[in-house]
């Protein structure tokens, strides 16, 4: 008898524990829910036309620097100006939720811009294996991961405004020997470079042995990458 008793204890010792554990994951995940809810909703409505709002892939993983903080990941898709869909962007959407995940408070978002300076893998990835875009470095790749999203790297790959300079140099005058690194200046969304001083650069004339000092101004713009100015003197 005392051996059924103590199987029976058992077996509904087991069954609180298991009630108790979906009760647990019904609630952890009731959480998830409402804090992707409120992090979508909130994003929907910063948008030009809310209602059109379509999410896909959307994840919540806690924030690694604040457990109280929920990160809501994933692709959106709205209508633009003209009616139409634009196509899908990756947002995060930071979430606040509290120790007991009561409540639901969007704190931030950001959405990922498709122009061609923030597809640009940042300065330290560029030409690397692993070039990531600004947005995959400082939020995806750093708030989003999870075993099943890994993270990305889709920076396209650009030349400094030295390499763009030299280039041109090169293209524009015969030199000796190869162009000198300078310092850089960047002002107002412009990069400016000069070749002046110990830095001037030596040209071949028609006579033997004589070479001519040239200095170079070159300006390039950071969004396009493109020179802007170019002067050789």
């Amino acid at each position: 008898m005392d051996n059924v008793r103590i199987q029976y204890g058992f077996f509904m010792g087991n069954r609180c524990f298991l009630l108790l554990l979906v009760i647990v994951s019904t609630l952890i995940l009731s959480g998830c829910d409402n804090a992707q809810k409120a992090g979508t909703n909130y994003l929907a409505q910063q948008m030009r036309d809310p209602d059109s709002a379509k999410f896909r892939d959307v994840q919540t993983v806690t924030d690694s620097a604040d457990p109280y903080v929920q990160n809501i990941c994933g692709f959106v898709n709205g209508k633009n100006l003209f009616g139409a869909y634009s196509g899908e962007q990756r947002f995060v959407v930071k979430v606040f939720t509290g120790p007991q995940k009561s409540t639901f408070t969007p704190l931030s978002f950001v959405v990922e811009a498709d122009d061609n300076q923030s597809r640009r893998a940042t300065k330290d990835s560029n030409k690397t294996t692993h070039p990531q875009t600004l947005f995959e470095e400082r939020y995806w790749n750093k708030l989003c991961i999870t075993n099943e999203r890994k993270p990305t790297y889709s920076g396209v790959s650009w030349k400094t405004p030295f390499e763009v300079c030299k280039d041109k140099i090169l293209s524009s005058v015969e030199i000796k020997g190869d162009v000198p690194v300078v310092s850089e200046e960047s002002v107002s969304g412009e990069t400016t470079l000069v070749w002046w001083g110990d830095n001037e650069l030596l040209v071949p004339t028609s006579t033997p042995n004589v070479m001519d000092l040239r200095r170079v101004r070159c300006v390039v713009n950071n969004d396009s990458g493109e020179i802007s100015e170019f002067h050789i003197f």
